[in-house]
């Protein structure tokens, strides 16, 4: 019987044992949750490191654990939600939501292909949440696997065995579903609250838009709907508890947005003062040097532009003091 993966289990193993553990198909049949490590050092070569869990809860204590102990790079660890779907040619896809780490999706995907092809699964990867926030840190980190040589797999024989192993048994669709990781709703909803909190202070638009400023937002947007998640389904006395909370949020988005628009504006702006000082005209101000706004920035402006709509629209969609 193939040992169970795990970052505890993964130090010691060999290739062999490691392959042999992989491709235990019935573990990714139970899996809904995945962690994910690239470049990891396995028999000194850059490896893929894909550990399947039966419950999400699970994989992010393991994740939370090995950004505390720094077990591996952050911008090379990904822990993510997945299913297993079929795709429109019969090849059996994986699906994965990376919602924690620093894995990006398009590494995840180059890196990891060789590797999933040999239990032939296919990988699709999107990102949201935390993963957002932890794919945008500027943490100096020293790879020290960096020089070694990348092992594509080619060694390691395909899984011939029929992908209906990965379709679940209806006795298991019908299992109760997964009890959540904060049993006290009211406590859940604080750790949203601070999350929040977190994606508001790290937006900082002195030294202009930046990536960073995208990615936070982009985050800040995905705890608003958890936020919103979360108190649709409340009971009466949670939303009266934090209703008003909620509703509050609109500010953070209306500051945020002043800043941006300000942004916009600020080439129209210089323009203006400078041909007041040179006393250029209205009618010849088209001949003096204009003050163009990058086009990178002009279209970052606007995506966050549709952002703000976007959760504008979705506060208003969400009716907090409807009492069920």
């Amino acid at each position: 019987m193939a040992e169970e993966l795990s970052l505890d289990s993964i130090k010691d193993m060999k290739k062999a044992e490691y392959i042999k553990a992989f491709k235990n198909k019935a573990a990714w049949k139970k899996a809904k949750a995945v962690i994910f490590l690239v470049d990891y050092k396995l028999e000194g070569k850059k490896a893929v490191i894909a550990i399947p869990f039966k419950k999400e809860n699970e994989m992010k204590l393991e994740m939370k654990r090995l950004k505390k102990e720094k077990l591996h790079l952050l911008k090379k660890s990904g822990g993510a939600e997945i299913t297993i779907t079929k795709g429109n040619d019969g090849v059996a896809e994986l699906n994965v939501k990376l919602t924690i780490g620093g894995l990006k999706p398009e590494l995840l995907v180059l890196k990891a292909t060789p590797l999933l092809e040999k239990i032939k699964l296919r990988i699709k990867a999107t990102i949201e949440g935390e993963a957002l926030l932890d794919a945008a840190s500027k943490e100096i980190e020293v790879d020290v696997n960096e020089n070694l040589p990348e092992d594509n797999m080619e060694d390691v024989a395909v899984d011939e065995s029929s992908n209906e192993v990965y379709e679940k048994d209806s006795v298991e669709a019908e299992s109760e579903p997964e009890k959540p990781e904060v049993a006290n709703v009211s406590d859940a909803i604080k750790q949203t609250l601070a999350k929040i909190a977190k994606f508001n202070k790290l937006i900082n638009l002195k030294d202009g838009l930046q990536e960073t400023d995208i990615n936070n937002a982009e985050a800040l947007k995905a705890a608003i709907k958890d936020f919103a998640a979360q108190l649709k389904t409340a009971s009466a006395e949670i939303r009266n508890e934090f209703g008003e909370t909620f509703l509050k949020t609109k500010k953070i988005y209306a500051k945020l947005e002043e800043e941006l628009n300000r942004l916009k504006n600020q080439g129209n702006d210089l323009d203006a003062a400078l041909n007041d000082t040179l006393g250029v005209s209205n009618e010849n101000a088209s001949t003096a040097p204009k003050y163009e706004m990058p086009a990178e920035k002009k279209q970052a402006i606007e995506n966050n532009k549709k952002l703000m709509s976007e959760i504008n629209d979705l506060i208003k969609s969400v009716d907090l003091y409807a009492i069920a």
